[in-house]
């Protein structure tokens, strides 16, 4: 089922896999990437979410204010409402958002309650998660 979507996004729950899975689809301004923000904590706060996969492959720079707000507000929030107990994100090809998200885990990374890890593949990170991939074309 497709939670939200925008033409920056595409936002997708898994009920029986109890799977958030977001694919970003190039550069995000500041107040749409605060929507996708918005719509994944209504998602783990409204829904069984155990397990995140981000697909950040075509994701572009995340801007240092946008950071800054990852860190101090979303991501504490997240805490408080998630259930989640592993989170794969499959790596964006673009160097700028590889050093943002260097940067964003510099912060969180000690305060990550769950499994957590990076990946160069959908497949691969699908396998870590336990979860077909062929359901997240379905």
């Amino acid at each position: 089922m497709i939670f939200y979507e925008s033409e920056h996004a595409t936002m997708s729950y898994f009920e029986r896999e109890k799977l958030v899975f977001t694919v970003y689809h190039g550069f995000t301004p500041s107040d749409e990437l605060r929507r996708i923000l918005d719509a994944s904590l209504e998602l783990v706060a409204t829904k069984d979410v155990e397990l995140g996969l981000g697909d950040n492959r075509n994701m572009k720079v995340i801007r240092p204010a946008d950071q800054e707000y990852i860190n101090t507000v979303w991501f504490p929030e997240f805490l408080r409402l998630s259930k989640i107990r592993k989170s794969a994100t499959i790596e964006s090809t673009d160097v700028f958002n590889q050093m943002a998200t260097k940067n964003i885990l510099k912060v969180i990374g000690d305060r990550i309650p769950f499994e957590f890890q990076y990946f160069d593949s959908l497949e691969d990170a699908c396998a870590w998660l336990g979860i077909d991939p062929e359901i997240l074309s379905a």
